[in-house]
């Protein structure tokens, strides 16, 4: 088998050989025309409205040297080159004739080494014209070819690619190129704000006997879509069609005795690489200085949490990630900006460089109190941000344990600042959880929660290890769930639910432990966190038969149970297989239980999940969770997600916490284990993108209890977050078979204004709750294809300004009743499109833009959340 598999290694290599010295014998010229079609259009939109130009020519190829390894020396020369542009009507003598940009291209000479199929050197004129340099590479890379079926690893004009050989007959070949590598390229690894891109590159050769090319058809076909946005996306195409005129002829050798000095002969020419490159200069007249003069009343605190201080804040991240430091501390410092320093914060967060972060540390001291506010906001907008500098990362732990931070929410925000970027870190190429600089902040986290002597301290650092989410720390936290107080018990399991459930599943039987309370009693919400988890598991049929069984037991906890039943129905809801199951299970004992009365249990805790949003707006679902202990609330969260296919990405996370308010209203026999802390206690809890922000405690203990309520001081609009954060940030930069850079980008951002009121009233026994969370969302997106001549470009924008408004009525005169209300008002939805066509040097037509504006009205709506709730706000309307 050996010796048969040499024999048929050296027989392909010997045809190889033969129809390589036959394509390009020694002494012999081929002239080739040649056609390119590039045509580029938004989704939705008919070919016929794309933008699009088409260039032609004749390329001369002539075998000037031959070595003795049997590879050639080519010399190419570029023909009579045109331009046509039949959607505008541009014909090629719209060109200056003084300096047409077309007569570089007819004075086009470039050589090449051919070996085997191989362009191993390229050679160009020294010339700082990337663009028109790449055209060139894409010619050579035309030749670029091999006649057998195989795959293997090429480079030319569109990268390093994995290239696969099919022959089809002994004459037609594909060659088909995947997974090159590109100039520039970064993506958010959250598929609901990603982008899914599909690159298709293709070309047929047709060959003589000879192994002469008689016709080559190379196409680039790609499309972008944006994840967020069904109806969002771009379509380029990019069609190189070649073809010999048959002809032989004569053409002058180089003499000479080795390549090397073939080479030498080739004189005002340096060697090249085939790949491609871009030098286009970036460089604008609109600075970060003179761009934020034009829009700094779009970024005023008024505007914060709609739509046009998130556009404003992804115009200048495009120039402020290229400008330097020093114009970066200019902005901050600048007296005129005093008034918007959050969102400017929030600006040099959201760019991401090492000039950025430069910025922020030469403007602000973490050791003055009156900046804290602005400190943290850079922090926690940082946080948020998809590609980490390993460089800020390092200094900003420096900070936390060398600085001697006495600031106890500083310390908060930094531990947990460090902790999501270290988990973005691990998404970039060549890093894991296992990079130093992740392994020395989780080591400094355990470290941390072994040292700290309160609980307090402790949780600050689980927090931290819930957004690190390294899949080494889940011994570590499954065991402070089992063992430790309950504070730290449910801070644990608060951090576990982070995970993705096929980390966790190996834990199974421990978070039964915990629900079911096998071993000891646990905390409540520790016990419904470990509910959510099991679920999350995929709960086989005996698993929910397990649930049903506790629904007939003993447990005092009547919220937790009816906690369940509400997680089962809303599972229900969403997915037929389960609700089969279901009621499978229930009907196996209808005497205690059956679809119709499933649920007539005590208790007021709620779990349910309603739309938010779908096309043409982005696909949204809010999920509510409400446990209710004692006839308060105990734990309840509200979270936005965004959809894309089965996977759901968090935007935002409200969560309301409480406990030891029980004084407050009726008793019921509901059990207190004495071991739970009474202490009178609120705050807020908000995850923006996943990542878990300090808590708002709004009090601790009964004196501030009752100094809001007879003060009246929660019961006007009080802000509990703004901010500004990056959504959407991709950006993919390559060539196309032409040499031309192709450079799709899409930037998303999220302006929000989250404000709440309470007004507690102890003569009437009750209180109303209102929280209003304002969202000003924006995407802009680009596409564009630059060449020597012509570049085009399409331009696309969305924005919106959706709102969620959580009403709740509580009434503890008599019996508990709880009334919710969850509403979003009408939203318009704006979507514009640019086109724009640049023709260098040309007299007629200099720039040429089309616009689209299209408008969409969403309606608005309450949501039914369920009869429960809606018996109790009848009562309470009644009264």
């Amino acid at each position: 088998m050996a010796f048969e598999c040499i024999c048929r290694k050296i027989l392909i290599f010997m045809c190889l050989l033969t129809v390589s010295i036959h394509a390009f014998e020694l002494g012999t010229e081929r002239t080739f025309s040649f056609v390119n079609d590039v045509n580029l259009y938004e989704l939705k939109l008919s070919t016929s409205q794309a933008i699009g130009y088409r260039t032609s020519g004749e390329i001369k190829v002539s075998t000037i040297y031959e070595d003795n390894e049997h590879g050639f020396l080519l010399r190419f020369e570029l023909l009579s080159p045109q331009l046509y542009m039949e959607k505008f009507k541009v014909q090629p003598m719209d060109y200056d004739e003084k300096s047409s940009i077309l007569d570089k291209y007819k004075k086009s000479i470039f050589y090449a080494y051919w070996k085997a199929g191989i362009i191993e050197k390229s050679f160009i004129k020294n010339t700082k014209d990337s663009s028109l340099n790449n055209f060139l590479r894409s010619i050579l890379s035309l030749f670029q070819y091999q006649l057998l079926d195989t795959k293997t690893t090429e480079k030319d004009i569109s990268g390093t690619c994995q290239v696969k050989y099919v022959a089809k007959s002994s004459t037609k070949f594909l060659k088909i190129k995947s997974d090159c590598t590109a100039i520039e390229q970064h993506e958010r690894l959250d598929q609901p704000l990603g982008n899914e891109v599909k690159l298709t590159r293709v070309t047929v050769i047709e060959t003589s006997t000879l192994g002469e090319i008689e016709t080559l058809h190379s196409s680039d076909h790609h499309q972008f879509y944006i994840n967020a946005y069904k109806h969002v996306g771009y379509k380029v195409g990019s069609i190189f069609y070649l073809k010999s005129d048959g002809t032989i002829k004569d053409c002058e050798v180089i003499k000479a005795d080795n390549l090397e000095n073939a080479i030498k002969t080739l004189e005002g020419f340096i060697e090249t690489s085939i790949l491609p490159e871009i030098n286009f200069d970036k460089s604008t007249d609109v600075t970060i200085v003179k761009q934020l003069k034009e829009l700094k009343e779009n970024l005023s605190n008024e505007k914060v949490g709609k739509e046009t201080s998130a556009l404003a804040l992804l115009k200048l991240l495009q120039t402020g990630r290229q400008s330097k430091a020093e114009d970066l501390i200019r902005i901050v410092n600048a007296r005129t900006t005093k008034e918007i320093k959050g969102q400017i914060m929030d600006l040099l967060a959201a760019i991401q460089t090492e000039e950025s972060h430069e910025a922020f540390r030469s403007t602000m001291n973490f050791t003055n109190e009156e900046e804290f506010d602005n400190i943290e906001r850079y922090l926690q907008s940082l946080s948020v941000g998809v590609l980490p500098r390993e460089s800020v990362i390092k200094n900003i732990f420096e900070v936390l344990i060398n600085d001697n931070i006495q600031n106890e929410k500083l310390k908060d925000t930094l531990v947990q600042t460090i902790a999501s970027m270290c988990k973005k870190f691990t998404n970039l190429p060549n890093q894991s959880y296992d990079s130093e600089i992740v392994v020395k902040f989780k080591n400094f986290l355990l470290e941390s929660i072994d040292s700290c002597t309160n609980n307090d301290c402790k949780e600050i650092y689980i927090r931290g290890l819930q957004n690190l989410q390294s899949p080494n720390i889940i011994d570590k936290l499954v065991m402070l769930a089992l063992n430790e107080p309950y504070q730290i018990s449910v801070a644990a399991m608060k951090a576990l639910n982070q995970f993705p459930s096929t980390i966790l599943q190996g834990d199974k039987k421990q978070f039964e432990s915990i629900f079911y309370q096998q071993k000891k009693k646990f905390d409540t919400s520790a016990r419904t966190i470990a509910l959510d988890i099991l679920l999350r598991l995929k709960p086989e049929t005996k698993d929910i038969m397990n649930f049903v069984s506790y629904l007939k037991s003993n447990d005092p906890a009547y919220e937790v149970k009816q906690y369940l039943v509400q997680k089962l129905k809303m599972l229900a809801e969403k997915c037929e297989r389960f609700k089969e199951i279901l009621q499978m299970v229930l009907s196996s004992d209808r005497k205690v239980y059956n679809w119709n009365n499933f649920g007539a249990l005590k208790g007021l805790s709620t779990a349910l999940t309603r739309k938010f949003s779908q096309n043409p707006s982005f696909n949204g679902s809010l999920i509510s969770v409400q446990e209710i202990k004692g006839g308060v609330l105990k734990r309840g969260n509200v979270d936005l997600l965004l959809e894309h296919e089965e996977e759901k990405f968090g935007i935002f996370t409200l969560g309301l916490f409480a406990g030891g308010l029980s004084s407050f209203v009726s008793s019921d026999e509901e059990e207190v284990d004495p071991d739970e802390d009474t202490t009178a206690t609120a705050g807020m809890e908000l995850a923006v993108q996943g990542n878990y922000l300090r808590p708002l405690v709004f009090f601790s203990g009964q004196a501030q209890l009752m100094g809001h309520v007879w003060s009246g001081t929660a019961s006007e609009p009080t802000s509990a977050y703004q901010g500004i954060t990056m959504l959407q940030d991709h950006k993919q930069v390559f060539a196309l078979n032409n040499g031309a850079i192709l450079d799709f980008s899409s930037l998303g951002a999220m302006s929000m204004d989250l404000n709440g009121k309470i007004e507690i009233s102890l003569w009437y026994k009750n209180a109303n709750i209102e929280v209003v969370q304002n969202m000003g969302l924006a995407l802009l997106s680009t596409l564009s294809v630059k060449s020597p001549l012509i570049s085009s470009k399409i331009e696309l924008s969305i924005t919106q300004e959706p709102q969620i408004n959580l009403a709740s009525k509580v009434d503890f005169s008599s019996k508990t009743a709880i009334c919710m209300q969850l509403t979003q008002p009408n939203i318009n939805l704006t979507q514009k499109i640019n086109r724009y066509v640049d023709i260098p040097e040309s007299k007629k037509v200099k720039a040429l833009r089309q616009e689209v504006n299209l408008k969409y009205k969403i309606p608005g709506y309450t949501h039914v959340l369920n009869q429960k709730n809606n018996d109790m706000c009848n009562a309470i309307t009644s009264e």
